[in-house]
């Protein structure tokens, strides 16, 4: 730290440093500036001399200090400034010289060299800050500033050229060439800030600065044309404040501004009326017989604004291009997501008092990734483009691919949404022939209508995806939206807001289910379930607060925290006496997680807990999803001593082939089966053959759900291991768990009168292996 701030002392002191020597400069700089407008009013010194070389001088010298000032405190890019501080020092220096030649104008000289060299830099300056607001994009801008240059050297050499006859050349291309530089500057300026969009302090300052020099320069050759060979303080002034206003906008705040689009009339306006301008002045030739210089400069403004006019025109050509690309999906040729939105934009920019109506269709193929997985890429490419073919031979109006497998479709007005969806279901019902394969594809297609449904085109979007999600769910083709099936609603967004704080404010805890061996009545082992306490809305449901954290991405987060919180629990209630295992529910995205037997291990070790005394839950989808990567790393948790639970057993979509292959040591029925297992027959006979499964592969059986006598006798009498259910006992926080378990409520030992807390060692029963 010590070393820190020493080294933060030098900079510390530079930035003190430039801010004394900056409010010098500034008053300084005021000063000289008021006695300059009192010069130009009229008001007269003791000595020409003061008017005419020590205030410009004394000007010139605080603005290039102003430069140098914002030079030094600058951080970051610094071409700007360096190129600001270059035209001013360059004109200091020509000011010098020209006070010490005697303040000439009627013959170039040494000075003009220095006043000249001032301009590249400031050009360079203000390209600078065009590229700053408008990027790339506008490549051709820097030849504006040349044609407004060619064009002010035209007029001027037609206005004064003839007056100025008596001169030197070299006198001559002086005194155009100033004021041909100022307004090239200007117009540089300001295109810059109408493509911004909006004024600023900087360009305001920047503006005044320049317009002083181009009175200064004007005067000048005016001067000159009028027989004058000295410097008038008129022009001295107008020269050393418009040096002033420029160091000045060093310091201004620049515009934040907004970028116009290529391709606006703004871009033909300039070479346009150029090369009107240049057309004017060669015909005028043909009566007022105009210098020779002047026709040659007008012929040049002429020929660059063509060119000027073929590089925009080239420029608008690439646009449309590329826009017409943008808006194009590249497989399909169809529209793609941002025209379809663009569209959508449009009609229904009038919201709910629109008079127009039409419907949205979102459509999903179902099972694309698994035939771009068999057969590769390049034939899930083939069937993209053959169905968006069939798609645009149903489809009545824009059809546009969002991406994926995904398609949407405007149907207008006058044609019956429901109807179009059926048909597009039948025209994807033919199989397709992908290389040589007849291929049949489904599709789910979700319906909003606008303005009934949503009274923009986000919401819209929003609300056909959530129909198409719903179709889906209920395995039908097409769904209409309907708002008590919107589980994306803007109450569920507030509540995915608030789960991102949820951790860091202590809402989320755990609650406890105990699990107990049907035979003898122990209390073998609790599973552990999030919950969530929202500070205004109360407890969340875990079937709303699972979703939002699997569309949050907050999944692996919740799953871990789960693990820690659950992991810490039994370690307390072991050392307290109580001697439980713990389940903990893994999700479908964790459980691919590589680096999760690695977690697991490690959060055992810091809270010094056996493996036995936990078990990973895992539901059959969840293993089904990558089936491969699942078992690899479910059999490295088992390696570390850990079990193995498959949750929820009966409900997912896993064969027995599959099943065998998982490293568990348990199979959790579903409760939907055990509630019905007294009166309906048929899911007496499920529960049956699980157990049976369970005993003949060496797993226990945990039947979930379990709330009345009868279930646990029913249970009993088919050889199931564990209960679990509200007949037992609700989920409940850590330590009234702890009381339940030393002291099992009333309700408990109605259901099973022998439950007790001491726990023997578990020892898994062999695992026969099935032959394959």
């Amino acid at each position: 730290m010590a070393s820190a701030s020493r080294a933060s002392l030098p900079s510390a002191r530079l930035s003190g440093r430039c801010a004394r020597l900056l409010t010098f400069l500034c008053g300084a700089g005021i000063a000289l500036g008021l006695a300059d407008l009192l010069v130009l009013g009229g008001v007269r010194f003791a000595s020409p001399a003061v008017g005419t070389i020590v205030l410009p001088l004394a000007t010139a010298l605080i603005a290039a200090g102003l430069a140098a000032v914002r030079l030094i405190a600058s951080t970051g890019d610094r071409r700007l400034w360096i190129l600001l501080f270059a035209g001013l020092g360059a004109t200091l220096i020509g000011g010098i010289v020209s006070a010490i030649s005697g303040n000439h104008v009627d013959h170039a000289g040494l000075a003009d060299v220095f006043w000249l060299a001032a301009y590249p830099p400031w050009y360079a300056a203000l390209i600078v800050i065009s590229r700053h607001y408008l990027g790339g994009a506008h490549r051709s801008f820097w030849l504006d500033g040349l044609l407004i240059g060619l064009a002010s050297a035209t007029y001027v050499a037609a206005l004064f050229l003839g007056d100025l006859a008596g001169l030197s050349q070299g006198t001559l291309i002086v005194n155009v060439a100033y004021p041909a530089a100022d307004l090239a500057l200007l117009g540089i300026l300001f295109g810059t800030l109408l493509m911004i969009g909006r004024p600023s302090p900087q360009g305001v300052v920047l503006a005044v600065g320049l317009l002083f020099t181009l009175a200064s320069d004007t005067q000048r050759t005016v001067h000159l044309a009028e027989g004058h060979t000295t410097m008038s303080p008129a022009m001295a002034v107008s020269w050393s404040l418009g040096l002033l206003f420029l160091a000045t906008a060093s310091w201004a705040r620049p515009a934040p501004g907004r970028v116009l689009p290529v391709g606006g009339w703004w871009e033909l306006t300039s070479p346009a009326c150029i090369a009107s301008l240049a057309v004017g002045i060669l015909v005028a030739d043909h009566w007022a017989n105009l210098p020779t210089a002047a026709i040659v400069l007008a012929a040049a403004s002429f020929a660059c604004a063509l060119a000027r006019l073929v590089w925009t025109l080239r420029e608008v050509r690439s646009l449309a291009l590329h826009r017409r690309e943008a808006l194009t999906d590249d497989l399909t040729g169809l529209p793609n997501r941002r025209a379809l939105f663009r569209e959508l934009e449009v009609l229904t920019a009038a919201g709910e008092s629109s008079a127009r109506r039409f419907a949205l269709l979102q459509l999903d193929l179902d099972g694309f990734k698994e035939l771009n997985d068999t057969l590769g890429h390049h034939a899930g490419d083939d069937l993209l483009i053959a169905v968006s073919r069939r798609l645009e031979a149903v489809v009545p109006g824009t059809l546009a691919r969002l991406g994926g497998d995904e398609f949407a479709a405007i149907v207008p007005d006058g044609h019956d949404a429901r109807a179009v969806a059926a048909a597009v279901g039948e025209a994807l019902h033919a199989p397709l022939a992908i290389e040589g394969v007849g291929v049949a594809v489904n599709a789910s297609v979700g319906i909003a209508h606008f303005p009934q449904d949503a009274p923009d085109s986000r919401e819209l979007a929003r609300r056909a995806d959530v129909a198409m999600y719903d179709a889906k769910r209920l395995g039908t083709v097409v769904a209409g939206y309907t708002a008590e099936h919107d589980e994306h609603s803007l109450d569920r967004l507030a509540l995915a807001a608030d789960l991102r704080s949820a951790f860091d404010r202590d809402e989320l805890w755990l609650a406890f289910q105990p699990q107990v061996d049907i035979a003898t009545g122990r209390i073998s082992g609790a599973e552990a379930l999030i919950r969530w306490k929202h500070p205004t809305r109360g407890e969340i449901p875990p079937g709303v607060l699972l979703p939002i954290a699997e569309r949050t991405g907050l999944m692996p987060q919740l799953t871990l925290w789960v693990l820690e919180r659950a992991v810490d629990q039994a370690a307390q209630w072991r050392r307290n006496g109580l001697d439980i295992r713990v389940g903990v529910n893994v999700s479908a995205i964790v459980l691919v997680d590589a680096t999760l037997p690695d977690r697991i291990a490690e959060t055992l070790a810091v809270h010094a807990l056996t493996p036995d005394n936990l078990c990973v839950e895992v539901t059959e989808d969840a293993v089904m999803r990558d089936t491969s990567r699942a078992i690899a790393i479910l059999e490295r948790i088992k390696a570390s001593g850990v079990e193995i639970s498959v949750d929820d057993f009966g409900t997912g979509q896993s064969s027995l082939e599959q099943l065998k292959n998982v490293p568990a040591d348990e199979l959790k029925l579903d409760r939907s089966f055990v509630l019905g297992m007294v009166d309906d027959p048929q899911d007496a006979a499920i529960v049956g053959s699980v157990v049976g499964l369970g005993r003949a592969l060496g797993l226990r059986v945990v039947a979930e759900g379990v709330e009345t006598p009868q279930a646990w006798q029913r249970l009993a009498d088919l050889g199931c291991d564990v209960a679990q259910g509200f007949g037992l006992a609700r989920p409940m926080p850590a330590a009234q768990f702890e009381r339940w378990a030393r002291e099992p409520s009333d309700r408990a030992r109605l259901l099973v009168p022998q439950l007790h807390t001491s726990r023997s060692a578990w020892r898994p029963r062999p695992r026969s292996r099935v032959a394959s």
